[in-house]
């Protein structure tokens, strides 16, 4: 999975390190998702520019009842506040013909945030986090972004749920 990101350096409060954590869950565990999640985290070496990032879930071959995503910047059990920008999310599979299908497939997933979704049933935010599509040219963006604004909750995050369960095979 790979997306880029854009932490805006003077929303940052506290001293957690600049990161941003994509979690794969299964949603039908509920609250309980997180106790079989895997977890792969990028730091993020600079604010105030985009970086493209990627995530590694060689942890995760094997599953198939993965179908819920969690974004979080800066970790978590931490009141410290973020604001951060999310553009061009892709997986790293090409997206299937009828991603809504209801058939288990490879992770296909896409959001450039302009309309242009695959796979994506709805975003979520929980822990007094919150989201919204967003212009991004004052950040330097040529298009509409998904805003993540952290305002200081505890295990903030925002979640990415999908049409299909994937086959991380």
């Amino acid at each position: 999975f790979t997306m880029d990101v854009y932490i805006d350096g003077s929303s940052l409060t506290g001293t957690q390190i600049n990161k941003v954590q994509f979690k794969l869950q299964d949603k039908s565990m509920g609250g309980s998702a997180w106790q079989s999640q895997v977890v792969s985290e990028v730091l993020i070496d600079a604010v105030d520019t985009w970086q493209t990032v990627e995530f590694d879930f060689i942890a995760a071959s094997g599953r198939t009842d993965i179908d819920q995503v969690v974004i979080q910047f800066n970790g978590e059990n931490n009141n410290d506040q973020v604001i951060a920008y999310i553009d061009n999310l892709v997986s790293s599979t090409s997206p299937e013909p009828d991603p809504c299908d209801g058939v288990t497939g490879a992770p296909a997933i896409a959001d450039d945030f302009d309309g242009n979704s695959v796979d994506i049933l709805e975003y979520a935010g929980d822990n007094d986090a919150t989201y919204a599509t967003v212009d991004g040219s004052p950040f330097g963006s040529t298009s509409n972004v998904l805003q993540y604004v952290d305002n200081g909750g505890q295990y903030a995050n925002i979640q990415l749920r999908t049409c299909n369960k994937f086959d991380m095979a």
